[in-house]
């Protein structure tokens, strides 16, 4: 009888979750981040910590459909996960589990019984870890590992918390971008001061140059808050086009995630271009997790909007060479 209780509790009874190992260092980082955002209180720092004396218990108790989850989820981001079925007849819920050998660490948490975060997606831990830990380590994520960062975005829950991380990460690119344009802004003005002695003119200028700094930094979050949607619509409309099946507020939370990539514009000479090569990976995995899209189809949604504001780019200079090309009265040029 003891034995077919055994089983029926490894069927419908509760486990124990223990991970044993890990594939790699980057695997080791993943679940970091995974852990964090289901265990409360702990930081991804002491997560890493724990994971450097595997074996850890992750949960105590957890029904098998759960604890079959916690070992799928898991084992996808590299780790070696084993299910312990609990004897009721030795462990009752009610009943802490003995701890892993010595060898092991304990994280004496249920972590999965009732986890408001989305499988520890870092920007949804503003509230533990501070907004700008939050960011930093949102950002270290999606650039190291878009392909399971944006698989464990949600394509839902509002627009304000996407739309805050696109504007901190154009801020910042601004304000240290300021730290090289400000000196080659302000140079001249100072040097006709130096030349002419002429404090008024010189004066009123820098002061109206500090001014518009100032009112662009000011009306940056604004504006970046009316490009992101005008340009999440574009993209959106192109998805689906393509098949996408997510809705407006999927692509908008890819677009604004993709701002990853912009921060990468303060590096010199190459930076722009890292950014750019940023913004297509975010991108294409944004659009391959958020719409289901094939790698095709998500290609082609991500290439058509720029290649039709390129034209249209391209289109209005032309007119206007035209245009000014037209007004010419040519016969003059022609000698007598």
């Amino acid at each position: 009888m003891k034995e077919d209780g055994a089983v029926a509790n490894a069927s419908t009874g509760l486990f124990v979750v223990r991970i044993t190992a890990l594939r790699d260092s980057e695997s080791q980082e993943r679940v970091a981040l995974y852990l964090s955002g289901r265990l409360r209180g702990k930081t991804v720092e002491e997560i890493r910590g724990y994971l450097d004396r595997l074996p850890i218990v992750v949960t105590r108790r957890a029904a098998p459909d759960l604890a079959e989850r916690i070992q799928r989820e898991l084992s996808n981001l590299g780790a070696v996960v084993e299910l312990e079925p609990i004897g009721a007849e030795t462990a009752p819920p009610s009943v802490e589990v003995p701890p892993p050998p010595a060898a092991g660490a304990w994280i004496p948490v249920d972590i999965f019984a009732a986890a408001p975060i989305q499988q520890g997606f870092p920007w949804d831990l503003r509230g533990p870890l501070g907004i700008f830990r939050a960011w930093w380590e949102t950002l270290k994520f999606s650039l190291r590992w878009p392909d399971d960062f944006f698989a464990r975005m949600s394509i839902s829950g509002g627009y304000q918390s996407p739309l805050l991380y696109a504007v901190i990460c154009n801020l910042l690119v601004l304000l240290i971008s300021l730290i090289w344009v400000i000196p080659i802004l302000f140079f001249f003005p100072a040097l006709v001061f130096f030349i002419t002695a002429k404090l008024n003119v010189t004066g009123f200028t820098i002061l109206l140059m500090a001014l518009g700094l100032l009112l662009a930094v000011v009306t940056l979050p604004l504006l970046i808050a009316i490009m992101t949607f005008i340009g999440a619509a574009i993209m959106h409309l192109f998805v689906v086009l393509l098949g996408g099946r997510g809705g407006y507020q999927a692509t908008f939370r890819v677009a604004c995630f993709a701002n990853s990539g912009q921060v990468l514009q303060v590096v010199p000479y190459l930076g722009p271009l890292a950014a750019i090569a940023f913004w297509f990976a975010l991108v294409f995995f944004g659009y391959r997790h958020a719409h289901r899209l094939e790698p095709a189809p998500a290609i082609v949604a991500m290439v058509l909007p720029l290649v039709m504001v390129i034209g249209a780019v391209m289109a209005a200079v032309i007119a206007v060479i035209i245009g000014v090309v037209g007004s010419l009265d040519l016969t003059k040029l022609i000698p007598e």
